[in-house]
């Protein structure tokens, strides 16, 4: 049988209503209740603060963009006129120059000069071990004097050939006239006859003999001679006044022959050497002038003057060498120090053009077309196409697109309408 279990149901306990009335609060009320639920005042104004922060910075950024003026510098349109230049890199040369080596083996026992160091025609610059060239000199030596020695030998047997040769044909001459008296048999003439022949050739052997140490004599001293050249050789003086501007041979080293151990150069036949393209070579002319920026002093320019222009163009590069004498130089230079190079060729009268920094994309098109800003009447800068034409030593001619007079503004950091302050203006 189901049990039933009834469940009592739990009704608050509601206080009875106070015996005594609360007292009336004298304060008026509020005209605009307060709800004072934690947080819900702070959830209300968020939304109010956050637009509050944008309209700010959307003012803060127009104001910037729009009304703070940017500083820049400016260019003057005008008609003016436009220098031709061709430029080209270039490196630093000499044209009397020498790289001293030794014709000898040997161990360099002194140096005369360092790098940089300037030297005098004749100054020693180095000086090689001639130990085994001494010997071989002495040795020489005394092969010569004992060929000289033979040689008078054989003039002295020359002598006494002739003195023989001489006694034997007056024995003849008498035999040959007492044979004709009859005084003199056959046979002592015959003996007579034969000595004096025996003479005469023993005069043309003693001359023989004579040439032969005469040659022995001349081989001798050549030897002698080629000796004291190999020993000079270990002996290099300066062969020009110059600068020392490398030296590969260091004290002590074993050099061999031929191998490269000073370079000398003449600084008063220091040239730039420029590679110029060969479209641009038409132009070119001795006696230019021209101006030099070394890349180790950028900042500074050096003017040249246009020697000679080469007659081959290189079959890679497509480039032909132009040689140009620089007025002066840098304190500190070195062979082979690059060089920036600008030939004037002329000049073009009536040309509008501006620097060639100055172009700029359109906006918001990096490879769009090319063009200028310009700075307005109201202050303001706008970008305006215009068309190009001649290039030349950073400048740019414009042919349409550009009044003389306008200003043109260094494009960095500028946009449409945007405000500039012009502080300096290139004309």
């Amino acid at each position: 049988m189901p049990v039933f279990i009834a469940k009592a149901r739990l009704m608050p306990i509601i206080d009875p209503e106070p015996t005594h009335p609360r007292a009336a609060d004298p304060r008026p009320p509020h005209p605009y209740p307060l709800d004072r639920r934690p947080g819900r005042l702070l959830r209300r104004m968020v939304p109010w603060l956050l637009a509050a922060g944008m309209v700010l910075m959307a003012a803060t950024l127009i104001h910037r963009r729009y009304v703070v003026p940017i500083d820049r510098t400016g260019f003057t349109a005008a008609i003016r006129v436009m220098p031709l230049v061709v430029s080209g890199p270039g490196t630093l040369d000499a044209t009397i120059r020498a790289t001293l080596a030794s014709r000898v083996s040997g161990r360099v026992l002194a140096l005369g000069a360092e790098r940089g160091e300037w030297v005098e025609a004749g100054h020693l610059l180095i000086r090689l071990d001639a130990y085994d060239l001494t010997g071989s000199l002495a040795a020489a030596e005394a092969d010569h004097a004992g060929a000289r020695q033979a040689a008078d030998q054989a003039r002295a047997a020359r002598r006494e050939a002739v003195a023989s040769a001489t006694e034997a044909d007056r024995r003849y001459r008498r035999s040959r006239t007492l044979s004709a008296r009859g005084a003199v048999s056959p046979a002592t003439l015959d003996a007579d006859r034969t000595a004096a022949e025996s003479g005469v050739a023993a005069i043309a052997q003693a001359d023989a003999m004579i040439r032969e140490r005469d040659a022995a004599v001349v081989a001798a001293a050549a030897a002698v001679d080629a000796v004291r050249a190999r020993l000079a050789d270990t002996a290099i003086p300066a062969p020009f006044d110059g600068v020392v501007t490398d030296r590969a041979a260091d004290l002590g080293s074993l050099v061999g022959a031929g191998a490269p151990l000073m370079d000398l150069v003449d600084p008063r036949s220091l040239i730039v050497t420029a590679r110029i393209d060969e479209s641009r070579m038409s132009g070119l002319a001795p006696g230019q002038p021209a101006t030099l920026i070394f890349r180790s002093d950028p900042d500074q320019v050096w003017r040249a003057a246009v020697a000679r222009v080469g007659r081959a163009v290189d079959a890679e590069t497509r480039e032909v060498m132009v040689d140009l004498v620089p007025e002066n130089l840098p304190g500190h230079w070195a062979l082979g120090q690059r060089v920036d190079v600008q030939i004037l060729t002329g000049e073009r009268m009536g040309v509008t053009w501006v620097p060639g920094a100055m172009l700029a994309p359109r906006p918001g098109q990096p490879a769009g077309d090319s063009g200028v800003w310009l700075l307005g009447q109201d202050g303001r800068a706008r970008w305006r196409r215009i068309t190009l034409g001649l290039v030349s030593a950073g400048r740019v001619e414009v042919t349409d697109g550009l009044i003389p007079g306008e200003v043109v503004l260094a494009p960095d950091d500028l946009y449409p309408l945007r405000r500039v302050r012009l502080v300096e203006d290139a004309r």
